[in-house]
């Protein structure tokens, strides 16, 4: 069964240690990209903003518009938000630049020989 403790029991048994701290040790560089080429990631976006375009045209009634309006403000936060979060790391010494089309094509077809 659970005993119950006191706060000053669990004070006293509460070990406090400093975070370590290493001398000139550079920045941590991540890769906020994931891999993903740029072209198609603009393209997907392309392609569902193009999807719901179709959509609204298709249903043209005036009560569409509320819905379809929010359809389009989360799909635009959905591509703008990680684009803008991969491309805020401008301070960092070890700025890599994310994978292209034909350099993922590349590796691709290199990876499966």
């Amino acid at each position: 069964m659970s005993v119950r403790l006191d706060p000053s029991q669990l004070a006293d048994a509460r070990e406090i240690v400093p975070a370590p701290t290493l001398p000139n040790a550079p920045r941590a560089c991540t890769d906020r990209s994931f891999g993903l080429p740029v072209s198609l990631h603009a393209s997907f976006f392309g392609l569902f903003l193009a999807y719901l375009g179709v959509m609204a045209i298709g249903f043209p009634h005036p009560e569409m518009v509320l819905p379809m309006a929010i359809c389009v403000l989360f799909t635009v936060a959905f591509y703008v938000v990680p684009m803008l979060w991969a491309t805020t790391r401008k301070r960092c010494n070890c700025i890599k630049r994310s994978r292209r089309w034909a350099s993922a094509a590349c590796s691709k077809t290199a990876s499966t020989r």
